[in-house]
């Protein structure tokens, strides 16, 4: 995640502000791959739909979470189109999870948008209707009145370092700090 304030990208104290992925999620819940439980990421990455699949079927699987990446997840949006209930339910309690998690961002910094990037277009969109009404039903009072939700499938690895540059030459051009 990125916070953009006030025209700035938000970095924090040590360069490592707005790691939204692991704010605890579920104190008891899964185990992340950064080490500690229950991270938003571990429910709604990737590895976090599949989790919530393997979970939801009782399947053993030999995929590991580090496996776990877009084709895995486009075989299992797959099963979703062709009518296996658990996998489309997968993709639901995601855009569940992640509804909650945007409604927590809205209700800590009412943004004027979110942004949600990433994903392919087909499986994104089993996400959206779960995730609206999980944002709506969490969201305090009418902080969500004017609220811009963009959803973009643009993942294209120059968009990455785009930014990357972005922020060098932010950097380079900055006034300098105290010294």
């Amino acid at each position: 995640m990125a916070a953009v304030i006030r025209d700035n990208l938000f970095r924090g104290a040590q360069g490592l502000g707005a790691e939204f992925g692991h704010i605890p999620f579920d104190v008891q819940g899964r185990q992340c791959e950064c080490g500690n439980r229950g991270c938003f990421e571990a429910y709604v990455a990737n590895h976090g739909i599949f989790t919530t699949y393997r979970e939801l079927c009782s399947t053993p699987t030999n995929i590991k979470a580090g496996e776990i990446g877009v084709t895995v997840i486009n075989d299992l949006f797959k099963q979703a189109q062709e009518g296996d209930a658990l996998a489309l339910q997968a993709f639901e309690l995601t855009g569940t999870y992640l509804g909650i998690g945007l409604a927590t961002l809205v209700n800590l910094f009412n943004p004027e948008s979110i942004i949600i990037n990433g994903g392919e277009e087909q499986w994104v969109n089993l996400l959206l209707a779960p995730m609206k009404e999980a944002m709506t039903q969490h969201v305090f009072s009418q902080l969500s009145n004017n609220l811009e939700l963009i959803v973009s499938q643009n993942t294209s690895l120059l968009n990455w370092a785009r930014g990357a540059a972005c922020l060098v030459l932010q950097d380079f051009f900055s006034v300098p700090s105290k010294l």
